[in-house]
């Protein structure tokens, strides 16, 4: 591939001189994660460092976020990440999360979301999903276990609840996502099976 200042996703994938499998094998990254990441959708941060890193490799040129378009992480277009655009019309409140890196800085652009009454520092459950990579279904799972507390509230419009988390339990749900075991439960069952004498 020829060098030059910006490279679209797509092109890295359609100009590949091996196949998804060898891909997958390469970067670490499973067939259906490459999958999803090429049709568009959204990924984790460290997934697309990795998987650019692979290309990095494959085509001897230096990619990375910065230089590479078409690119979705937890959600967001990776301009909105690098280039995050101010609003100065809206009142905003920033509060500090922890991520998977360490802490972060989260700017909310509207400060009713957060109810007034909880702590400096708490986000609305699903962003710190997003920021921290612990999927909401597990956090949901551990508030309903009582692993970790959140805040639920009424929402203001609209059907349902919005449920919050302060950051002495985003601190913990950082614990419990650091102890769980990264193997996925589906590949552990199928091997007990396969080990079980009575299957």
């Amino acid at each position: 591939m020829e060098q030059k200042d910006r490279y679209t996703l797509r092109e890295l994938f359609n100009h590949l001189k091996i196949t998804m499998t060898e891909l997958s094998k390469r970067s670490g990254i499973s067939d259906v994660t490459l999958g999803n990441i090429r049709k568009g959708q959204s990924a984790r941060l460290s997934s697309i460092n990795v998987l650019l890193d692979t290309f990095s490799k494959i085509y001897n040129v230096k990619l990375s976020i910065e230089n590479v378009d078409g690119i979705i992480i937890q959600g967001k277009p990776v301009d909105a990440i690098i280039n995050p655009v101010e609003q100065d019309d809206m009142p905003s409140t920033s509060s500090a999360i922890l991520g998977s890196e360490g802490l972060q800085k989260r700017t909310y652009t509207r400060s009713e979301d957060i109810p007034a009454d909880a702590p400096p520092g708490t986000v609305k459950l699903i962003d710190f999903s997003a920021t921290s990579g612990i999927p909401a279904s597990t956090l949901g799972r551990w508030a309903r276990g009582g692993k970790i507390e959140v805040i639920t509230v009424t929402r203001v419009s609209g059907p349902g609840e919005q449920h919050f988390i302060a950051p002495d339990q985003q601190e913990k749900a950082m614990e419990l996502d650091r102890a769980r075991p990264k193997k996925k439960k589906a590949e552990s069952s199928a091997e007990e099976s396969s080990n079980d004498p009575a299957a």
